[in-house]
């Protein structure tokens, strides 16, 4: 009887103590086999089992392929010297170890799977040909892909008409892109094509955008580069609102190029009726506008406007003391013009014309300073309060001389001869040479006045005047000779 086959040999047990010739065989089917014509035939399966016979033994061999009838198990370990090709299918109970490469037309794997877990091999999952994919699926269990510390990942190198989607249609965890704890570059669009970067665009919910939010971290956020880059921010929304810097309480805020930009920059171009406000909150101000030193031209409200606008400077109802400055710098060369209200067309120019005491001061008194006041048809008015009427001062110019000719180049001035003693009914000329005087045509007001203790009355009986002198006649209408200084007061209208 067949008791067992081990390296390809086989073990025949008697069945019977008894010495005789071999009567039958009894396989695992079929029961007991008497020889025909003395004979019993052992023989194998094509792919299977073969059978060689020699001299007194009869040797069962697996063929080089083995084509097993159904299916295959091993209790313990199952090898293959060189490779292991599986036509069909194959179930791996426990674990399936392969040393080598490895090609799977199709791969259901229940349980964990290790490929490549040891050594430096290069795994290659999927093929580029045709309709293959590769669906890659996960649980609760999650997914990880990690490397070493120098790793290189490199996903749609490839690609170029292609879709690469990360994150999920209805996703609402967190995906993080970059959270290294050391110094790193985070690229985005860096290739040299013209990428359109898109953060945000989705129409269906509203968007929440932080860049650089870190709490209290000092970051530094570049948007735009060398080149002559086309940046706008909120350019197509139609409301809303735009902040920049607003909850900062430091450091600094630059708009426009520091170096030589000669572009123009334009602060609200508006066509609808706006409020711009410039630093009109609480808290001390320093604005400057123009302060440069290359000559700037600075225009406030100079379009031709069309309808009634108003422009105010320091108008608010004052709680402190307000300075408001213009044209009061030292200039060191050059010249300064202020014009007011200087243009064609009619006018109303109010200076300081409030009802406070208010304290104007027009012109100056050093050296060639000049000042002019002209009016049309409509004349000048100098008007006081009802309260100080008359009050109005001028300076005149006083020169003195000890004879009866006085040198006085003023338009205002006075003439005072001293130490006069002209008899009662007595007449002298009293001449005033002043080069404002160019002829006969002058209008001249003149008064006179005369001091001492004699009753000496000093009359104008009469004014001559000439180019370069105004020659004046004085009577003494009093009953005695003068003894004091006679004043003459000249004003040159014109």
């Amino acid at each position: 009887m067949l008791a067992q086959v081990s390296g390809g040999l086989a073990s025949w047990n008697l069945s019977s103590a008894a010495s005789g010739p071999l009567n039958t065989l009894t396989a695992s089917s079929g029961g007991a086999l008497s020889p025909v014509a003395n004979n019993i035939n052992i023989l194998g399966t094509t792919n299977q089992i073969t059978t060689a016979g020699a001299g007194d033994s009869i040797t069962l061999t697996l063929p080089v392929a083995v084509v097993a009838p159904g299916t295959l198990a091993s209790t313990t370990t199952l090898a293959a010297g060189t490779s292991l090709a599986v036509g069909t299918s194959a179930t791996v109970g426990t674990t399936l170890g392969v040393t080598g490469t490895t090609t799977l037309a199709a791969l259901t794997q229940v349980g964990t799977a290790n490929i490549n877990a040891t050594g430096a091999a290069v795994t290659t999952i999927g093929s580029v040909t045709g309709a293959s994919g590769i669906s890659m699926l996960v649980g609760t269990g999650n997914f990880s892909l990690d490397g070493v510390t120098n790793s290189t990942y490199t996903v749609g190198a490839s690609t170029t008409t292609g879709v690469v989607t990360v994150g999920g249609t209805a996703q609402s965890g967190t995906m993080t892109l970059g959270s290294s704890s050391a110094t790193n570059i985070v690229a985005i669009g860096a290739g040299g094509g013209a990428t359109t970067v898109n953060i945000a665009t989705g129409i269906t919910s509203a968007k929440t955008v932080n860049i650089g939010t870190g709490a209290a971290m000092a970051n530094n956020i570049s948007i735009g580069g060398t080149g002559a880059n086309v940046i706008a921010v909120g350019d197509t929304q139609t409301a809303g609102s735009l902040a920049m810097g607003s909850a900062m309480i430091g450091g600094t805020i630059s708009i426009g190029g520091t170096g030589a930009q000669t572009g123009t920059i334009t602060l609200s171009a508006s066509t609808a009726a706006q409020t711009i406000a410039i630093a009109n909150l609480g808290g001390a101000k320093t604005i400057g506008i123009g302060n440069g030193i290359d000559g700037n031209d600075v225009t406030i409200a100079n379009g031709i406007n069309t309808t009634a606008q108003t422009v105010t400077v320091a108008g608010g109802a004052a709680g402190a003391n307000s300075t408001v400055s213009v044209l009061s710098g030292n200039a060191s060369a050059g010249t300064q013009t202020l014009n007011l209200a200087t243009g064609s067309g009619g006018k109303s120019v109010n200076l300081a014309s409030g009802a406070g005491a208010n304290l104007v001061l027009i012109g100056s008194l050093t050296t060639t300073s000049a000042l002019t006041l002209q009016s049309g048809t409509g004349g000048i008015s100098l008007a006081t309060g009802a309260t100080t009427p008359g009050a109005v001062s001028m300076t005149p110019n006083i020169v003195s001389a000890a004879a009866l000719t006085v040198v006085n180049n003023a338009r205002v001035g006075q003439a005072v001869f001293t130490g006069q003693t002209t008899g009662a009914a007595a007449t002298d000329v009293y001449t005033i040479t002043n080069s404002v005087v160019t002829g006969t045509t002058q209008a001249i007001i003149i008064s006179c006045g005369n001091l001492g203790a004699n009753d000496a009355q000093m009359t104008i009986t009469r004014v001559l005047q000439s180019a370069g002198s105004i020659a004046i006649s004085l009577k003494n209408n009093g009953a005695a000779a003068l003894n004091g200084d006679v004043h003459l007061n000249f004003w040159i209208l014109n």
